[in-house]
């Protein structure tokens, strides 16, 4: 039972001493990557059901137009309301690929400014006197 209890212990001190040198910006970086992926598959799945109801909102469109030429064999209230339906689910889904899109804009421009901002932290231009920077110090760091 002593040699299992070293061994554990030896683990565990690995694995601390791993969790130790990760950096805050790895631990960010790790989860923003997870969050963009996510939100990128979300978007994907969205966009995919917005593609469908568009889709059968078309036919649906082109069915109803037969209803009304008289060509189809579905009565003209159930087109109408299936209609009403699908089109609902157009609006739906279209505006959640709207919301996906700009949350994944957002996370982008989040972790361009966070990168950016390391940056600037990481080399500093040089001040002149009273803490004035030279232009092209400022645009060489960005």
């Amino acid at each position: 039972m002593h040699i299992l209890d070293d061994i554990i212990v030896k683990i565990l001190h690995q694995v601390f001493d791993r969790m130790k040198s990760a950096t805050s910006d790895m631990i960010v970086g790790s989860a923003c990557q997870k969050q963009m992926a996510f939100l990128q598959g979300d978007l994907k799945r969205v966009r995919t059901e917005n593609t469908k109801a568009n889709t059968d909102y078309e036919s649906l469109k082109a069915e109803v137009l037969k209803a009304v030429q008289g060509k189809s064999a579905l009565p003209m209230e159930v087109l109408n309301e299936v209609l009403e339906e699908t089109r609902q689910r157009v609006f739906d889904t279209s505006r959640r690929v709207t919301e996906s899109s700009s949350s994944c804009m957002v996370l982008t421009a989040w972790n361009r400014q966070t990168v950016s901002s390391k940056r600037w932290h990481s080399n500093p231009p040089q001040t002149l006197s009273a803490g004035i920077y030279r232009p092209t110090e400022i645009l060489a760091v960005q």
